[in-house]
């Protein structure tokens, strides 16, 4: 009897230490809430809204992450936060059983000649037990004339060539005019008038939608 309460114990003993150490079969069970993340229009030039995707450790033990790795690095247009830290990539990050880990993901692009919108294109890669799972990261980027704090004055047009982007106060001198082409497109951020006379003439058709 005593030597099998010894046996008891001791496969209870073992089974425990099982679980307490690492997962590091090559089946092991990782999860990520998405497998791409995209970006709606992102001006050039300003960043865009944070998204984020869940890295899940499916596994009744621990598991260890070799590495998280933003396979663009430090060019890449995108950035990556991992659990709080700003990085491109980071090793050996232990997961606890059924724990989840946060990555959050940004993107700022830089102008370029292009008139119409352009791909800008990433991928996190996550490598564990031999294995690798891939977030494919994706945005469209747009180039745009940017109007930040400024005083129109005098006669001025707004060609239909590229966007135009408000950021802060806009004022309309009022004694100024300004001409809007058609097919021009206006995104306004913050927008602050504080003249009450001005006037904006549109080209051709002034009652189409621009």
């Amino acid at each position: 009897m005593f030597r099998y309460l010894l046996f008891l114990c001791f496969v209870v003993w073992m089974s425990s230490c099982k679980k307490e150490g690492f997962n590091t079969s090559p089946d092991a069970l990782l999860t990520t809430s998405t497998d791409s993340i995209k970006f709606d229009t992102v001006f050039t030039g300003t960043g865009s809204i944070t998204q984020s995707f869940k890295i899940k450790n499916e596994n009744e033990q621990k598991l260890l992450l070799r590495s998280v790795t933003l396979m663009g690095g430090n060019s890449s247009a995108f950035k990556m936060n991992v659990n709080g830290q700003a990085t491109s990539e980071i090793s050996n990050l232990e997961m606890e059983a059924g724990d989840s880990i946060y990555v959050f993901v940004s993107v700022t692009i830089n102008p370029n000649t292009q008139n119409n919108p352009f791909v800008v294109s990433d991928s996190i890669r996550i490598s564990y037990n031999g294995q690798e799972r891939f977030v494919q990261l994706q945005a469209y980027g747009q180039n745009a004339h940017y109007i930040r704090n400024q005083t129109i004055q005098g006669q001025t047009t707004w060609t239909n060539d590229l966007p135009y982007v408000i950021l802060g106060s806009f004022v309309i001198d009022s004694t100024a005019s300004l001409t809007i082409e058609e097919g021009c497109h206006i995104y306004i951020i913050i927008l602050i008038l504080k003249k009450v006379l001005w006037h904006i003439f549109l080209e051709k058709n002034c009652h189409r939608r621009i």
